[in-house]
């Protein structure tokens, strides 16, 4: 099966398209809620001697440090004491990362956080300040609208980008990598080559805020809930019939279940849901994801040969 366009000789029904507007709408509606919950709360602020550069530099890696310590951290305990067991997707013993490669992935995640974050943060901010981000001391505006073009930039970025990397000669260079985590962990979100954090990760990430001028307060509240969703999705832990996610609109969607099952059946048979299950939807790229029974076995399905 070729990865880059992984179908199966005889397409499996897909969901009906209600269901897919449905699910795919949920994250939209969740981050505009949580952005206008955290911006009713956060003032502008203002930036004294440091001056807006380097307060955007120290902003962005402490955005980017709070969401793993709130976040990813936390759900790296459970795996290690064996907490909320009965909500992590079923992993084989050989799935599991050697003592090695967690090594590897503490150092990198250290070295992503203290050095490599600030430092492209404080690069980075001409550009943002060229396409038009406000002063610091200045009200953020068009919230739900900058919230919205960003994560569809995401969607459409981040698909594209990762199906790219699926590619024969991308795969085994650069993506491969990544994929070392067969059955992933919080901080695995992290574990990648320069050229695809670059590729596949920021640029998705910042481009809607880059191209709407957006401000800094937009700009690292987007990030945080993009930090959330990716670190959540690569945990294992699908938090299903829970007081944080029942059908209920009341509960604010806290959780996302269905993201993290596409995405652990990604990394566990590397077929298919590149992203956005509304590109996966549209493209043809669910066939064995939905032969595998989709959302109706929590268990990482088998591969499809």
């Amino acid at each position: 099966m070729d990865q880059f366009t992984p179908r199966l000789g005889v397409r499996p029904e897909y969901p009906p398209l209600r269901k897919i507007v449905v699910k795919s709408l949920r994250p939209y509606v969740r981050d505009c809620v949580f952005a206008v919950l955290i911006l009713a709360v956060v003032k502008p602020i203002d930036p004294g001697r440091l001056g807006e550069r380097l307060c955007f530099a120290i902003g962005t890696a402490l955005v980017h440090s709070t969401a793993l310590v709130l976040l990813a951290l936390p759900l790296s305990v459970c795996d290690r004491f064996g907490l909320l067991s009965q909500y992590k997707l079923p992993r084989k013993p050989s799935q599991l990362a050697p003592p090695s490669l967690v090594a590897s992935l503490v150092g990198e995640v250290a070295v992503s956080h203290l050095v490599t974050t600030p430092l492209a943060a404080y690069l980075f901010f001409p550009i943002l300040k060229a396409f038009g981000m406000p002063a610091f001391t200045d009200v953020p505006v068009n919230v739900i609208k900058h919230i919205v073009f960003a994560h569809l930039c995401n969607d459409l970025g981040f698909y594209w980008s990762h199906r790219c990397l699926h590619t024969r000669l991308l795969y085994k260079h650069v993506h491969k990598k990544h994929h070392a985590f067969a059955a992933t962990v919080a901080p695995a979100a992290e574990f990648a080559s320069i050229f695809e954090v670059v590729f596949s990760n920021i640029l998705p990430t910042v481009v809607g805020c880059v191209l709407v001028g957006s401000h800094v307060l937009v700009f690292w509240t987007w990030l945080f809930l993009r930090l959330q969703q990716t670190y959540e999705v690569h945990s294992g832990y699908a938090f299903s019939n829970t007081w944080v996610e029942t059908p209920s609109a009341a509960t604010l969607l806290l959780a996302q279940p269905e993201s993290v099952i596409e995405h652990d059946h990604h990394h566990t048979v590397n077929r298919g849901t590149f992203g956005a299950l509304w590109l996966d939807y549209l493209c043809g790229t669910m066939d064995a994801f939905v032969a595998a029974g989709a959302y109706d076995c929590l268990g990482p399905p088998a591969a499809v040969s």
